[in-house]
């Protein structure tokens, strides 16, 4: 614990902490991830990449979705 950490009071319970995970950092390379699902769907490697960050569609409906504009089964 570093030496300006407050520690926890007698008898609190709960989360004290939040970790993210973005791009890889905990977890694997998300293109590897990606790759292998277009693989999986008979797609060229890129496709998936392609299609959120080259196309104005994909683009907008990837930001519907990371703001909640968008459910995931859409």
């Amino acid at each position: 614990m570093p030496s300006d950490a407050v520690p926890a009071s007698a008898g609190e319970t709960g989360p004290r902490g939040l970790i993210l995970d973005f791009a890889g950092v905990l977890t694997s390379d998300p293109r590897e991830a990606q790759h292998a699902w277009c693989r999986s769907e008979g797609l060229a490697p890129g496709a998936w990449r392609a299609a959120l960050a080259e196309h104005p569609e994909g683009r907008r409906l990837y930001a519907a979705l990371e703001t909640g504009k968008l459910a995931q089964a859409e």
